[in-house]
């Protein structure tokens, strides 16, 4: 091959490569990419498939948790980071292919003497220099298997991102279904206060009751009235704040869908200590720790290795051109063989990496301790909260109905003459404080229902059902 094709071919193979710089970016040489998993959660939230248009006429939960998992950002994130892990870990792979470079370079010389004719020389050059690394005492293994778990890391990451912001999105849907339930008693409340004050009312005007009966009873209903305003406010906030989380003007019109289980299911077939166990095994932020611990013991078997020799196979060929006034040369240069790196001192480097590394791996291992211990804590909590708001639910469902029926009693004896406006009013007043802890009772069950299937790292749609 003469030095002319040898320029043109590594011309003509240039010009190539620069043309496809962008294609090469994105060729996944090492299909890292799909190491990069959506966890479980992404496909059961359909994450990426979003709903779009106007809202339907009454929002289920299962829409409007698919709508803010589809524009919440902390999601995205951790996708972006688990594909930044995965190419990291392609870049940890392609330590164990060979360097290929080219090099060409040409030169053109004049020189005087002062007093003969200037000496005009041409060069031209053309090389191929190929670098193997061979052994290294396991410091690519190493590097290899931290980048493997950092990966793992990052998709456990990812999970409880989505964990979290499913979470976020039920109890935020939830808490406004509790606001419409506490403005639908609140309304149901205010016009059982009119009726009364219309009563009483009327018997004053026949002189059958007391000026200070019309007045209190129109003070009951003032406040009842007060007491919608507010928890009509209290209802369009949240719903202003959902729309917002699906990416939707504040003041869009969203309507939830009103059917409400009047008592569900309460039984429990797992004991808290299986439940603490599950947590432990498949909660993501600790699957995450783990893996981050073992990262980090992988990175002291790299810092160490570092220290060691390395081994490579170099080779390289290259043709040189010369000529001084038109009279030219050639030499050709060829070489392959094995080259022995030694570290002998590089400023301590080595032994302050495997410090750091050890140190980092600790820091894992106290921050999974603490982590799991803060587990247990929230599984143990969560589940005894949720037994007594399951106890709860049933007592406030009797409480509910009994002071209705002691309200309509007392309502009755009122307009036949023979109760009192001051019963009246504690019965009005009971049953409303009924309501009140009835639907507090639920919206508590349902809050610490679904923390605790976070908890567990198994939250999904099966657990609004």
């Amino acid at each position: 091959m003469t030095v002319h094709q040898l320029r043109l071919l590594v011309f003509v193979a240039g010009v190539v490569l620069l043309n496809s710089v962008y294609a090469m970016s994105s060729y996944d040489a090492f299909s890292t990419e799909g190491l990069a998993i959506s966890p479980p959660m992404a496909s059961a939230a359909r994450v990426g498939i979003c709903p779009i248009g106007k809202l339907p006429e009454q929002l289920t939960v299962h829409e409007a948790i698919t709508r803010i998992l589809c524009q919440d950002p902390a999601i995205r994130q951790a996708w972006s980071t688990a594909r930044m892990r995965a190419a990291q870990l392609g870049l940890r792979k392609s330590e164990y292919l060979p360097r290929l470079d080219a090099r060409l370079s040409r030169s053109a010389n004049r020189s005087y003497d002062g007093y003969a004719e200037a000496i005009h020389s041409n060069n031209s050059t053309g090389n191929f220099s190929l670098s193997w690394v061979l052994f290294d005492f396991g410091r690519r293994d190493a590097a290899l298997a931290s980048a493997h778990q950092l990966l793992s890391a990052a998709n456990a990451d990812q999970n409880a991102a989505i964990q979290n912001a499913f979470l976020g999105a039920a109890q935020l849907y939830f808490a406004a279904q509790a606001s419409n339930q506490r403005l639908a008693a609140a309304q149901q409340v205010m016009d059982l206060a009119k009726d009364t004050y219309i009563a009483a009312a009327e018997k004053y005007k026949a002189g059958a009751a007391a000026l200070s009966d019309r007045l209190r009873a129109k003070t009951a209903y003032t406040q009842a009235r007060l007491h919608v305003s507010q928890e009509r406010g209290a209802l369009s906030s949240s719903l202003g704040t959902m729309a917002l989380r699906m990416g939707l003007p504040a003041h869009t019109l969203v309507r939830l869908d009103e059917h409400v289980e009047a008592l569900p299911s309460l039984d429990f077939i797992i004991e808290v200590d299986e439940l603490i166990r599950l947590a432990g095994q498949q909660h993501p932020r600790l699957v995450a720790i783990d893996a981050r611990t073992k990262a980090a013991q992988a990175a002291i078997q790299e810092a160490s290795a570092m220290a060691m020799p390395k081994i490579a196979l170099t080779s390289s060929f290259g043709v040189t051109d010369s000529s001084v006034h038109g009279r030219g040369s050639r030499r050709k240069d060829m070489n392959i063989g094995l080259q022995l790196s030694i570290p002998l001192f590089s400023g301590f480097e080595q032994t302050y990496q495997i410090r750091a590394a050890k140190a980092q791996a600790a820091t894992y291992a106290e921050e999974a301790e603490v982590a799991r211990l803060r587990l247990s804590v929230d599984v143990w909590t969560q589940h005894n909260g949720l037994r007594t708001e399951a106890e709860n639910l049933v007592h406030t469902s009797d409480l509910v109905n009994q002071s209705k029926q002691a309200m309509d009693i007392v309502q009755g004896r009122y307009q036949s003459g023979v109760g009192s406006m001051t019963e009246v009013l504690n019965a009005m007043e009971t049953y409303a404080k009924a309501q009140e802890q009835h639907i507090s009772a639920m919206a508590n069950w349902r809050a610490l229902r679904l923390s605790l299937a976070a908890q567990l790292g198994r939250l999904g749609f099966w657990d609004l059902d």
